[in-house]
């Protein structure tokens, strides 16, 4: 939508030279804020990889509690995952793990 507006296609209908609102600025507005929710997006999905792998290797303790903590917004699977994620990383014996190190699995060669 941005992009079109920058090109001039606006859906919108042409704006009126007088005290318009400049639309390119704002098709400029919207690709940069666009861009940014994709970036955030992939990010986070990187991020939740990394938990899923250093899960499995019993890795990084801190990290995949702060991940399943910001993992409940994702209403409602995430919210629902992120709660027993939390759940199972509190207990004394799963922290015990972490702290024993990691294991050698099929995910985690290095």
């Amino acid at each position: 939508m941005g992009g079109m507006i920058i090109a001039g296609n606006s859906p919108f209908g042409t704006v009126p030279p007088s005290g318009g609102p400049d639309m390119q600025m704002f098709g400029w507005m919207m690709v940069i804020m666009g861009g940014l929710f994709v970036l955030l997006g992939w990010t986070f999905a990187v991020m939740l990889i990394l938990t899923g792998r250093w899960l499995s290797a019993r890795k990084n303790h801190t990290f995949c509690f702060v991940i399943a903590c910001l993992q409940c917004v994702s209403v409602p699977i995430g919210t629902v995952l992120g709660v027993f994620t939390i759940l199972v990383l509190i207990r004394p014996s799963v922290k015990a793990l972490f702290l024993a190190g990691p294991t050698e699995n099929n995910w985690t060669r290095e």
